[in-house]
Order: C-alpha cells, then sequence, then structure tokens
C-alpha cells in the first residue's frame, strides 16, 4: 500500500515554474555630462550638467539626477545640483547617476575634472640676476609663491630656468 502511494505521488505531474518576472528596460540610453572633461584651480567651482537620451539618441527628459565624487578625499567635491568645488591639486571623478521618473534601470555618466595649482603670486629667482649683456645666458632656480606659500605641483615647487637676454628692437629695426 505504501510502494502504491509512492508511485502514485511519483507520477503526479509537478507544476511549472512560475515565469520571470519581466524587468522593466530603462527608457534612458545613455547619459552626458558636460563638460566631460574640465580644469579648475584650487577654490574654484565649476557648473556640471546632465542630459540623457533614448536608445534613438532623442534627448529624455523625465529623469532626476544624484551627484557622486570618487578618486580622492582632498580634490574637491559636487553638491547636489552639479556644482564642483576644487579642493587641493589632484584628479576629481565625478559620476552622475540618472533614474528615469517613470522606473527603470539608472544609467551613469562620468566627468574627470583637473584641480590645478592657484597661480603664482610672486616667482623668485636664485641666484638673482644683477648683470646680464644681450645673448649672455644664466641658469638660474624659480620658486613659484602664492600669496601666503609657495607653490608645489606634485611636490615640485621649484624649476631650473635659464634665461636669455634678447636685445629689444630699436625703431629703425636693428
Amino acid at each position: 500500500m505504501i510502494a502504491a502511494l509512492l508511485v502514485v505521488a511519483l507520477q503526479q505531474p509537478t507544476a511549472p515554474p512560475p515565469p520571470p518576472k519581466p524587468t522593466m528596460q530603462s527608457p534612458i540610453a545613455k547619459a552626458v555630462v558636460q563638460p566631460a572633461e574640465a580644469a579648475v584651480t584650487v577654490g574654484d567651482t565649476l557648473r556640471l550638467s546632465v542630459s540623457a537620451f533614448d536608445s534613438a539618441g532623442r534627448p529624455y527628459t523625465d529623469y532626476s539626477s544624484n551627484w557622486f565624487t570618487s578618486g580622492g578625499f582632498f580634490e574637491g567635491g559636487v553638491d547636489s545640483t552639479g556644482l564642483v568645488t576644487g579642493g587641493s591639486t589632484g584628479t576629481l571623478n565625478v559620476t552622475a547617476l540618472v533614474r528615469p521618473k517613470t522606473g527603470g534601470k539608472p544609467v551613469t555618466a562620468i566627468a574627470r575634472i583637473t584641480i590645478l595649482p592657484p597661480p603664482a603670486a610672486r616667482v623668485d629667482l636664485d641666484p638673482v640676476p644683477t648683470k646680464l649683456y644681450v645673448g649672455q645666458s644664466m641658469l638660474m632656480t624659480a620658486t613659484p609663491f602664492a600669496a601666503t606659500r609657495p607653490v608645489t605641483t606634485n611636490g615640485v615647487s621649484a624649476a631650473n630656468v635659464v634665461a636669455t637676454i634678447a636685445a629689444p628692437a630699436s625703431h629703425h629695426g636693428t
């Protein structure tokens, strides 16, 4: 009797597995951040914008976006509106995460922002030239300074330069 029940149970058809849940395709095929590459100096700001496009390349406007940074902790940041602020020198990768408001998979776009050192307020030369004649050259070290400190780029704060004095042209062209 038990063997008969076991045979009957084994012969019962099993229910088919449920169909897989349909995945919602995103109406957004591509997102683009403008500008995709830019450079700002330490402390400056730059406004980024993001645009979304459908699979036919047409603009898609019904989306929301979030902004994130990666690549370092000190290079700067981005706020919720895409405003980038330069921190220290280096490279900042800014990502826009674009989500369709109607649902679907989000799409990302990336901008690469280079943070440059501030311009030099003055440049000290060593040795200080006292006399140079036309055509004469002199090897010097140039050290750039910001308003309050030496300017450094990747740890380099001074560079060797060669100064050559050229004769000014006279009103006769000689």
